[in-house]
């Protein structure tokens, strides 16, 4: 059927994008995100990073290494002398601010396209996006309640 294949494509341009909607000097989508979610945050620390971006404290600690040693975040002690919180350097908030004029771009452009189609469309788009959804989180093969006969 001509519209899997399609849509197989679409899903395989939207992985793409993932790892290509940011290219910001010579960090990773990783490292983006991080400055991302520092930018975002007043009083952050390791510990918080981590959960935020759902990874282990050790991962979390060795991106702020990185880009404590790019020079992109700095750390300093907190008012309790315990934790360390993570602020962004200038040069770090100039990399959250291409990154935010990034995402602008894209969902104005996103915004662009969907303004081409009618409220209807726009309707039926989004119960198929829905009903995709569904079938992805309903594979047998994923159920913890499956049968090992």
């Amino acid at each position: 059927m001509d519209v899997i294949k399609e849509f197989n494509h679409f899903i395989k341009q939207y992985k793409k994008l993932e790892f290509t909607q940011h290219v910001i000097e010579d960090l990773n989508i990783a490292e983006i995100h991080t400055i991302v979610v520092i930018g975002q945050q007043s009083d952050i620390n390791i510990n918080l990073l981590a959960k935020i971006r759902h990874i282990s404290k050790s991962a979390a600690s060795q991106l702020i290494s990185k880009l404590v040693a790019k020079q992109l975040v700095r750390k300093q002690r907190c008012d309790d002398n315990k934790t360390v919180g993570l602020s962004l350097t200038n040069a770090g908030q100039a990399i959250f601010n291409i990154h935010d004029e990034q995402q602008k771009y894209i969902v104005e452009q996103l915004e662009l396209v969907f303004s081409g189609y009618s409220q209807r469309e726009i309707t039926l788009i989004i119960g198929f996006m829905k009903d995709v959804e569904g079938v992805w989180e309903n594979l047998p093969w994923l159920s913890k309640e499956l049968d090992h006969d």
